[in-house]
């Protein structure tokens, strides 16, 4: 029988019609959204975007590590964009494209190794007393009227300890801000958006000169020394330097200071011991994580839950969808990091497989530094909720203020 021309109520449930998935409203709050594709169309395809949306987590997880899957490839066809569009959008999007985080090439596989070793969490622990200290003293220095956390705590907080690790001072790590938002604010518009582009190409070009005059040239910390060392491999070009210091500062920074946001947001007031701690972080990667999409291309054609990945297609994983999927049996519980005493289903918000997030012991290790420091000078009590205003992205989670009221 044709189900369509069955009466509403007899016989079946009506499926919800889906919307487009990019909407003022999906970029205000997706996760109503994420929730009806979870629910009624958890591979779907849409045709405004010409892409398909994983939703679960169970596909999510599994598709991370699926070599059918690879980085999005440069899109060779914006070189046949009228002027003056193309001027300034291309050179923003070669910059991107050697972004690890958006490349399979060689070269972005060789730089990961390079820095890994300084990246991981025995190495980074290092760091911890003095991102301690740094947390505890801006968050002491908050004003005791109205103040804003963002502003005033988890942008500053956030800023200086990436700029610890490439062993920078206080003041570049301003620079590096300014360069990295229009960067952050690009990738966060659906499309080539030109205006971003006008904003962001100029903060490539200063941030080039900046990587190749001051950063290099005074190498001092393991991840420094480590950039240094990759100009002299002839598999990696000095373009690609710049985009991973663009990604660890862009990653760092506005991810960083929205995580600290979402976490205080959700704490839940009964103290800052340590175990309370990581469970906030880990609950607040999990629940709202700063990068909510991974998007991916197929490099072969393969069907996948009934579906058909036709080579080239867009696959964009739903990362933030994935932490809300109350289906199967998911066990939250259990140490968050070492992952002891608890289910074989972690959080995706640092992604799995070879796009994992090179920074995410270094991301925790300051998370539960800024965390500890907010619960001391008892600023989560402060936070006006009803004042606080998300920016309207797809894909990126962040936050335009978080007031605190007067103490």
């Amino acid at each position: 029988m044709n189900d369509s021309l069955v009466p509403a109520g007899i016989g079946r449930v009506e499926t919800p019609l889906i919307p487009p998935v990019v909407t003022p409203e999906s970029r205000r709050d997706p996760y109503p959204l994420f929730r009806l594709l979870r629910e009624h169309s958890p591979v779907h395809f849409d045709e405004a975007t010409s892409s398909w949306y994983v939703s679960r987590y169970a596909d999510v997880a599994e598709l991370l590590l699926d070599l059918r899957l690879g980085a999005h490839d440069y899109p060779e066809w914006i070189h046949g964009l009228p002027e003056p569009d193309r001027s300034v959008i291309v050179p923003v999007e070669e910059h991107l494209a050697r972004w690890p985080v958006f490349s399979d090439r060689p070269a972005q596989a060789r730089l990961r190794r390079l820095l890994q070793p300084a990246l991981t969490r025995s190495a980074v622990q290092e760091l911890e007393p003095e991102i301690v200290e740094t947390a505890r003293r801006w968050a002491a220095a908050l004003p005791e009227g109205p103040a804003d956390l963002l502003a005033d705590f988890a942008r500053p907080t956030a800023r200086w300890t990436v700029a610890r690790l490439l062993g920078l001072p206080e003041e570049a790590g301003r620079l590096l801000e300014e360069w990295s938002d229009p960067l952050i604010d690009y990738v966060g518009h659906p499309g080539m958006d030109v205006e971003a582009a006008l904003v962001a190409a100029p903060a490539v070009a200063a941030l080039t000169e900046f990587v190749h005059t001051e950063l290099l040239p005074r190498a001092s910390t393991p991840v420094a020394v480590g950039l240094a060392r990759a100009t002299q491999d002839p598999g990696i070009e000095p373009e690609d330097v710049v985009a991973m210091v663009a990604q660890l500062v862009t990653g760092g920074i506005e991810p960083t200071a929205t995580a600290t946001c979402v976490a205080a947001l959700r704490t839940t007031g009964r103290g800052g011991d340590p175990d309370t701690v990581e469970t906030e972080i880990e609950e607040a990667l999990r629940a709202d994580p700063p990068f909510q999409i991974a998007v991916r291309e197929a490099k072969t054609s393969f069907s996948y839950r009934g579906h058909h990945f036709t080579k080239g297609q867009r696959v964009v994983l739903l990362l933030a969808s994935a932490g809300q999927d109350d289906s199967g049996t998911r066990d939250r519980r259990g140490c968050p990091v070492t992952g002891a005493g608890r289910g074989p289903e972690p959080h995706l918000a640092f992604s799995r497989g070879r796009h994992y997030c090179l920074g995410a012991p270094l991301a925790r290790l300051h998370l539960r530094a800024a965390a500890s420091a907010l619960h001391e000078a008892e600023v989560p009590a402060r936070i006006d909720r009803a004042a606080v205003v998300r920016g309207e992205f797809f894909g990126l989670a962040a936050y335009r203020a978080v007031p605190l009221r007067a103490r």
